[in-house]
């Protein structure tokens, strides 16, 4: 989620009443309005503003600018054959990880809940929302980074009937959610029923994860106050460019470390996520390649398509020129059309698909209410679609949700797109 759509969120949990004009109009402060007709005049007024505050549809959506009318995504994506797109790919986890993917993995936490009781408090607490009768064990798993005195939190949960001979995980990304809403509750509740294990995480310095001090370069320990100064700290040392990513991505690689050491026998490994969950599940998929199947829900755009998609512009994380830079190729249009970074948003996109036995649906909600939104995506879909096809193995296409306007993991996306995937045979 960008700084803008959480502002967009404070502003919508705001009193209307106490933000409508007309409490503020100097005949509330009239003895004239001792008269109960006029005064009920006035309410009845007061009322149907707030009723059209409330409730009024999402805005329209347009169709893609005439602008983009002749775009060609394929000068984002540099490569054209399988060995090439490895290369890509090896190319962005050196980006961030100069040694490669980290083997390291997450730890169970020294303050992992022991008994029932312990257990129902967390359910009750940080992970309200999940259904306790589908639910076996928990466990607090903490992802250290020594080299930067960093940690966050991660929770896996085992379901109460693992009817698979092999165990499948889940990870479920909340980003900026900091609780276990929209959507994503009842996501982690329909596969924990259906006997996947679910590993749940959440973005640096949301939620429950409390750590914002960090030390670069074996400096003084630093205090970061939000993940565009976690850029802003790392941008002042010797640090590798990527080194930032580290924070954000890799307890999600030792949260599956940690679950393959101790089932061997992993089935399947599956993420979806949320906003800047959607953004950690593109990643994530796009840089290992032990997670099969990937749901990123309004999670990214490639640099060029935020421009026509109101609130899509994102934090720090989703628009590191290194990483992601697009560049107009001949100045004419304006419009970035020549990827210039380690890895371009299209070909993060395609490297989440590409794999034996592998596929990404990008889930983009047509009318969210933060980002993302509208038919831009149209621009690339088709082509991202037939490259991943072409290269083979692996699948990639976009399911856009016209069945709701918020900023959420639909019913429908669940029912109808992501357990029919997670739940279809698998050798």
């Amino acid at each position: 989620m960008s700084a803008s759509c959480r502002r967009k969120w404070v502003a919508r949990t705001a009193n209307p009443l106490l933000a409508n004009p007309l409490l503020a109009n100097p005949l509330f402060a009239n003895p004239l309005l001792a008269n109960p007709l006029f005064a009920l005049s006035l309410l009845a007024i007061t009322l149907l503003a707030t009723a059209t505050h409330l409730f009024a549809p999402a805005p329209a959506v347009a169709e893609p600018p005439a602008a983009l009318k002749d775009f060609r995504p394929d000068r984002l994506v540099r490569f054209a054959t399988r060995a090439e797109a490895e290369q890509r790919r090896e190319r962005l986890i050196r980006f961030i990880w100069p040694d490669g993917l980290p083997t390291r993995a997450a730890s169970v936490s020294v303050d992992s809940p022991q008994t029932p009781e312990q257990r129902l408090a967390l359910l009750a607490g940080p992970l309200r929302g999940l259904d306790a009768t589908s639910t076996e064990q928990l466990y607090a798993l903490d992802a250290n980074l020594p080299r930067y005195d960093f940690s966050t939190r991660l929770y896996l949960v085992a379901p109460v009937n693992s009817r698979k001979p092999k165990a499948q995980l889940l990870v479920i990304h909340q980003g900026h959610q900091g609780g276990l809403g929209d959507g994503i509750a009842e996501l982690a509740n329909a596969v924990l029923a259906r006997g996947w294990h679910v590993l749940i995480a959440q973005m640096p310095l949301v939620g429950w994860n409390r750590d914002n001090t960090v030390k670069i370069a074996a400096g003084p320990e630093r205090t970061v106050k939000s993940h565009d100064d976690i850029f802003a700290q790392f941008a002042t040392s010797q640090e590798p460019l990527g080194a930032p990513f580290q924070l954000f991505l890799e307890p999600i690689v030792q949260g599956v470390n940690h679950f393959v050491e101790r089932h061997p026998e992993t089935k399947s490994i599956a993420i979806a996520g949320l906003s800047g969950g959607g953004w950690a599940t593109h990643m994530a998929a796009a840089l290992d390649t032990r997670i099969q199947t990937s749901f990123p829900v309004a999670g990214a755009f490639p640099m060029y398509a935020r421009h026509f998609s109101a609130g899509s512009i994102g934090d720090a994380e989703q628009t590191f020129a290194p990483l992601y830079g697009e560049e107009d190729s001949d100045d004419a249009d304006t419009i970035a059309d020549t990827a210039t970074g380690a890895a371009s948003w299209l070909e993060i996109f395609a490297l989440g698909g590409l794999g034996d036995g592998r596929q990404q649906i990008q889930i983009l909600n047509h009318r969210d209410t933060c980002c993302f939104h509208g038919d831009v995506y149209e621009t690339y879909s088709g082509f991202l679609e037939r490259l991943v096809e072409r290269l083979k193995p692996g699948r990639w296409q976009v399911h856009s949700d016209r069945t709701h306007q918020t900023h959420s993991i639909s019913p429908a996306a669940l029912e109808k797109v992501i357990l029919p995937v997670l739940t279809q045979d698998r050798p």
